[in-house]
């Protein structure tokens, strides 16, 4: 809990919050938020499926900026249908994968045309022409698998909402600049996953990976002196 204080990512008061909880919840808890896995105490504690709604002003920026060109779009995380309903609202058939079953009836009102429940990772890749949408779950480094399944689908286009320094490490930096992004959007404003309207304190962005189409240069720039797992030559 010290550590977790001292490198800002649990509040004092929040800290002092977790007192009334057992010492494997404690443990679990401040795990998660220092791994990753969970962006606030509170959502350690409410979210086990680590689903977090994707506000709609986040898709509509999306759409406004770099929309898909497929008139069918995939959602791999579907959840409720947050990024759902925003894609059938401006039009777009939507194919919506959510593993809980609980959901199917919710993506349904959503405005879904087609919908599949399972495991995204496990349909995934298989080759598609429809575009993918989607804000993937993020514990375990679930995120990464999701966008290298969707990105080898071969679709024409692929936007994944993640964390801004999402490529801040030597596997995925690496990864990205065999696959480099052709369309970069930070969110100037923080979203806000929980019912709260409390934001976590990261950035986000979007990433999207076209068919074809690249940024000029690799998005992540890489020490060339540095050899994997050994720091740099001559240290």
């Amino acid at each position: 809990m010290v550590e977790a204080v001292e490198v800002g990512r649990i509040a004092v008061s929040d800290a002092a919050s977790l007192a009334s909880c057992s010492e494997a919840d404690q443990n679990r808890i401040i795990g998660q938020i220092l791994s990753g896995e969970a962006r606030t105490i509170g959502q350690a504690r409410r979210n086990p499926d680590d689903y977090y709604p994707t506000p709609m002003w986040v898709t509509e920026a999306l759409l406004q900026v770099h929309p898909p060109e497929t008139p069918v779009v995939v959602e791999p995380s579907a959840g409720d249908g947050s990024i759902v309903s925003v894609l059938a609202r401006h039009g777009y058939e939507v194919h919506a994968i959510e593993r809980r079953p609980t959901c199917g009836k919710a993506l349904e009102l959503a405005g879904a045309t087609r919908v599949t429940i399972g495991d995204a990772l496990e349909m995934l890749p298989i080759p598609t022409d429809e575009g993918i949408v989607g804000n993937p779950p993020f514990g375990s480094d679930l995120g990464f698998s999701f966008v290298k399944a969707c990105v080898a689908t071969g679709a024409p286009y692929v936007a994944m909402l993640l964390q801004l320094d999402f490529f801040s490490s030597r596997p995925r930096a690496e990864w990205n600049n065999n696959h480099p992004v052709a369309g970069f959007y930070p969110l100037g404003d923080r979203p806000s996953f929980t019912a709260d309207g409390r934001t976590d304190g990261r950035n986000y962005a979007w990433f999207v990976w076209q068919r074809d189409r690249a940024l000029r240069r690799p998005l992540v720039l890489l020490d060339p002196t540095r050899r994997q797992g050994l720091g740099r030559e001559g240290s």
